[in-house]
């Protein structure tokens, strides 16, 4: 386009720090960056002249200096704070009679939280009690199912009754941190967090709570090794390198 903005700030999306006079084409271009809401980048960063100029005549010289601003970089304006510096190398040793005109940018990402999804405790379904009481549940909850004859409206049932269930019966205990914890442990914790004032009983149940915690330890370990033998015994080698 050829096209010379100036010196002069002239709009929002034009700085003050452009280089010599505005031409015709450089209306046109403010207008063109208006209606695509670009900014100038060239033109909001205050440098001498020598770092503005992108074009060199071949009719320049020393005594006739013939250099213009006719190269920029236009950015949308949400991004324009993310420039922290637009100028022009001069001496670089190009076969042109343009000179490289370079920007730096630092984009600031937007940090995405990632969704946590809600987790189920499934080990308790190796309680009887409670395995008895999911079944009947489920069974409950499906046997007023809407609609068989429609796979859809069945299937969105199935889902709902399922997510009850999951909701009503293994629900995680989030006072255990550890995956051995029991419920018997963590009541033996509120008991001995009542007694704290009474030294001989605190002793006593924190005892009882090591010991408790040392047999849930092994029994858990025994429980993995177990499962390993398991998947071994059926080739399953997926779920033996998950243990």
């Amino acid at each position: 386009m050829n096209a010379k903005l100036g010196s002069g700030r002239t709009s929002e999306l034009v700085g003050a720090w452009g280089l010599g006079e505005r031409n015709p084409r450089g209306d046109e271009l403010e207008i063109f960056a208006e209606m695509n809401k670009l900014v100038v980048l060239n033109t909001w960063f205050k440098l001498p002249p020598r770092k503005l100029y992108t074009w060199k005549s071949p009719m320049d010289s020393p005594n006739n200096t013939v250099r213009n601003q006719i190269d920029y970089i236009m950015v949308n304006k949400r991004f324009r704070n993310s420039c922290i510096s637009v100028k022009t190398y001069p001496g670089a040793d190009i076969q042109s009679d343009h000179v490289p005109l370079v920007g730096i940018f630092k984009v600031k990402m937007k940090r995405v939280n990632p969704r946590k999804h809600k987790t189920y405790d499934l080990r308790q379904l190796k309680n009887e009690t409670v395995r008895a009481s999911v079944r009947s549940a489920l069974k409950d909850k499906m046997e007023n199912k809407p609609d068989p004859g429609n796979p859809e409206v069945a299937l969105e049932h199935l889902q709902q009754a399922v997510k009850e269930v999951k909701e009503e019966y293994l629900k995680p205990d989030k006072r255990k941190k550890k995956s051995w914890m029991t419920d018997d442990i963590l009541a033996l914790m509120e008991q001995r967090r009542i007694v704290k004032g009474k030294a001989k009983e605190y002793k006593e149940i924190q005892t009882v709570i090591r010991r408790k915690i040392r047999e849930a330890k092994d029994n858990e370990k025994q429980e993995q090794c177990l499962e390993v033998e398991y998947y071994q015994s059926r080739y399953d080698d997926f779920n033996v390198h998950r243990k």
